[in-house]
């Protein structure tokens, strides 16, 4: 989220005129963040609740008038992607590098095992600081790419491709030599997405 201090109006009207012009065609429109770059605000908004989608739309400086829009990344046909390689995946989460949730998605039929609201509002903020500690060991054992949690009530698999946090949870059946399998297949697929966009 933005901080409010050292915010000059330009930008405030930026914003304004930008989360105007998406909230024609979206729900849940925030701001994530804005950047001037050449005389135009790049304005980078998420839109939905629980399929969140990352949109910059480029403001001019000068007259504060849209210039356009684009989707830096398909994060959705990346977490559909994930969500049709099996049944047994339940829920897919993009998150940057900052903590914020780009993407989120549950399979169709399943549940929220997680009820408590503060809880889901603040996983990726919590995954993002869990990172961090990762990374506190990165000079003597090298980058953490892959984490497998397994729980109780599910696995959870976490992928870090570039500044990204791909967090998957799948049923807790499943087997150890599909999860392998599951596993080398998501972590190709993401990899093969974010070389092709970025």
């Amino acid at each position: 989220m933005l901080r409010e201090s050292n915010v000059s109006m330009d930008e405030v009207k930026a914003r304004d005129v930008a989360t105007k012009f998406l909230e024609q065609y979206h729900n849940n429109v925030s701001i994530k963040d804005i950047m001037l770059e050449n005389d135009v605000y790049i304005v980078t908004l998420v839109t939905g609740l629980t399929e969140k989608k990352t949109i910059h739309v480029r403001v001019a400086a000068k007259d504060l008038h849209i210039i356009g829009f684009s989707y830096p990344v398909d994060f959705g046909k990346i977490v559909d992607t994930i969500l049709e390689l099996g049944n047994e995946i339940r829920y897919v989460l993009v998150i940057d590098s900052k903590g914020n949730a780009l993407h989120g998605k549950m399979a169709p039929g399943k549940t929220i095992l997680v009820k408590k609201e503060d809880q889901v509002t603040n996983l990726p903020t919590d995954l993002h600081i869990l990172r961090q500690l990762f990374k506190m060991f990165d000079e003597s054992l090298g980058r953490t790419t892959f984490v497998h949690f397994e729980r109780e009530r599910m696995h959870i698999l976490m992928f870090y491709v570039r500044d990204l946090i791909f967090c998957i949870t799948c049923e807790r059946s499943l087997e150890s030599l599909r999860l392998v399998e599951l596993s080398n297949i998501i972590g190709a697929t993401i990899r093969k997405h974010i070389e092709q966009s970025l």
